[in-house]
């Protein structure tokens, strides 16, 4: 019988990774389901012995057909939409990994939005030479892994909005548009999903893993109790719920014209809250946007003084830089730098949840 060379090949990479993430990183190494389209295996961040429910995902390559393409500083690694689009859309952060095994090269890349160039047929990225999958990357692996941390802050801001906006639309309207059902009556209850989201994403944040969902609103949302092994089953389960009372509350009411909106300007928590919701939702690129179009994207009752207040803080540490004018705010996107490669270790200002 002939031997498959190119199975052979595809082999020895999901063996080199896996010896490479156990003995150099000592993290733990779990090859995935040959089903999970565009997937190879989750590679899990292991500090001090403990499990810390930081995952990558990782998409393997081998061979030196991966390795045809070099640059000054890497190698040019070409794909098509269909991939692109799942691995931006999954709850993991997602990493491709060359092995070459004529010169055992093995280097790995981040896949966002901003490493990558479209092109007419795809899409393509330089991998760098100086990110070998070992000890020297650990921290650079460390912080992409950190990006799974930044979508759990971030959705649970979405919630901290939706509880907001939900408690703005007096009961009747409440009733009326589908948020709630009458008293005593059954059926769809945005306070159940703000309540159960923000139960959820708050152990997620403090990475308490396995996290077991065994309140009422469970039992109301999925019929029964819940667990959670790692971010990414977080994100899966509570995104699709949250963006769905997003589209509610977009449904329910037009938004109050700003020169007649009433009531109490929102604090600094609540604008902070909001606006790491718009900066989330803004393209990569540098845009400039007058303070009125800044609260119509937030909330009628964002001040003014309020957005000059909290906007620097809420950018502060991101790839977002703001130029406060007088009528407009600029926002400068910039690219990361590339992380350090001769360092490990762990960096206590990327982890743990501060809140807002």
């Amino acid at each position: 019988m002939k031997v498959d060379e190119r199975h052979l090949t595809e082999r020895s990479g999901v063996s080199e990774v896996q010896h490479r993430v156990t003995n150099q990183l000592n993290w733990l190494f779990r090859e995935q389901p040959t089903s999970d389209f565009g997937i190879d295996a989750q590679i899990e961040v292991v500090r001090d012995g403990q499990a810390t429910g930081r995952l990558l995902a990782a998409q393997i390559k081998s061979g030196p057909s991966f390795f045809t393409e070099p640059t000054t500083d890497g190698y040019v690694y070409r794909g098509d939409k269909e991939h692109l689009d799942y691995w931006l859309n999954h709850s993991l952060p997602v990493i491709v990994v060359m092995w070459n095994p004529q010169t055992g090269e093995c280097l790995w890349k981040h896949i966002s939005e901003s490493a990558v160039e479209r092109t007419p047929k795809g899409w393509k990225t330089t991998v760098l030479r100086t990110h070998n999958l070992g000890r020297s990357s650990m921290s650079a692996l460390d912080q992409a892994a950190g990006a799974l941390l930044a979508r759990l802050r971030e959705l649970y801001d979405r919630t901290t909005a939706c509880r907001m906006r939900y408690w703005d639309i007096p009961k009747d309207e409440r009733i009326r548009v589908g948020l709630r059902p009458e008293a005593l009556a059954t059926g769809y209850w945005g306070t159940h999903v703000i309540e159960l989201g923000e139960e959820v994403l708050a152990k997620a944040l403090r990475a308490v893993y396995p996290i077991e969902c065994e309140s009422i609103y469970a039992h109301v949302a999925w019929g029964g109790p819940r667990s959670f092994a790692d971010g990414g089953e977080v994100i899966a389960a509570i995104e699709p719920m949250i963006a769905d009372l997003e589209k509610r509350l977009n449904d329910s009411l037009p938004a109050a014209p700003l020169a007649t909106s009433t009531g109490v300007a929102l604090g600094n928590d609540e604008t902070a809250a909001l606006l790491r919701v718009m900066v989330g939702n803004l393209p990569a690129r540098s845009v400039s946007l007058t303070y009125d179009q800044i609260v119509e994207a937030c909330h009628p009752r964002v001040g003014h003084e309020a957005i000059r207040r909290v906007l620097p803080t809420v950018v502060k540490g991101t790839n977002w830089r703001c130029t406060l004018g007088e009528a407009t705010v600029t926002l400068e996107y910039t690219l990361p730098r590339p992380p350090p490669t001769n360092t490990g270790g762990w960096s206590p200002s990327r982890d743990g949840f501060g809140g807002f």
